[in-house]
């Protein structure tokens, strides 16, 4: 039966030394830091390491007898308690950890990006199960609508960002395009058009969280992620540029 509660006390972070003379004074009574250590085995320096951390925990108290100081273990009640308390600071230090974690991310990717390499339809498909995975604030895309239509269909190219509208909070895409066509702004979808002759670029670059999407479209779709913070910004700043142009 004790053997679960040892789990439990050590899961809740008490080291064996503290768990012995909680559970001895538990059983025991009230009891003289001589007797702890002859009982657990224990020196007197880590039996009284031990109880004032225990102490400290609300887990132990002291008792005055006959000018002789006994130490004793709070009820068990007292450590469901602490482990309620312990949970609630988890909790609150995951909430903190998790609003944070773009600080670590950048510190991770700052050094060593991730990059994964895909092909062929699977690197579309990839990518915009990504996003709708991601649910970003904002999706910035910079392509060659041309190129990208040689190799999706309207109807492929329109399932999918419906799909994108729903998942993406704001979408803004600048496409090159040899046919003059009419730019898009609305609330969530901001689309402008640019001539070729101006951007002679064949592929596509699509940024979003900290990843960067780069794509070419000869002979078949290769797409290279990059999950960079720095470098998504890097690129970003000059998607930023050519979009206040137009």
């Amino acid at each position: 039966m004790l053997q679960y509660w040892k789990g439990y006390l050590h899961s809740l972070g008490l080291t064996e030394s503290e768990i012995s003379i909680y559970l001895f004074t538990l059983q025991s009574g009230p009891q003289a830091v001589l007797e702890i250590s002859k009982k657990t085995k224990l020196s007197r320096v880590t039996v009284y390491a031990a109880i004032d951390n225990l102490t400290k925990q609300s887990l132990m108290t002291s008792v005055q007898k006959e000018k002789k100081t006994y130490y004793a273990a709070e009820p068990p009640e007292r450590l469901v308690s602490f482990a309620e308390q312990r949970a609630k600071e988890v909790s609150l230090l995951a909430k903190e950890m998790k609003s944070r974690i773009h600080d670590l991310k950048m510190v991770e990717t700052g050094d060593k990006p991730v990059v994964k390499l895909y092909e062929g339809k699977e690197a579309y498909l990839q990518i915009v199960q990504d996003m709708i995975n991601s649910k970003p604030e904002l999706m910035q895309e910079f392509g060659n609508i041309d190129e990208i239509q040689k190799k999706y269909s309207v109807e492929e190219l329109s399932v999918n960002y419906d799909k994108l509208n729903k998942a993406v909070k704001m979408r803004r895409g600048m496409f090159v395009s040899a046919e003059k066509k009419n730019n898009q702004i609305r609330e969530t979808v901001e689309i402008k058009y640019i001539s070729p002759k101006e951007y002679p670029f064949p592929g596509d670059i699509l940024i979003y969280d900290d990843k960067v999407w780069l794509s070419s479209f000869n002979d078949k779709q290769v797409s290279v992620l990059i999950e960079s913070e720095v470098i998504k910004k890097t690129i970003q700043t000059l998607i930023d540029m050519v979009w206040k142009k137009y």
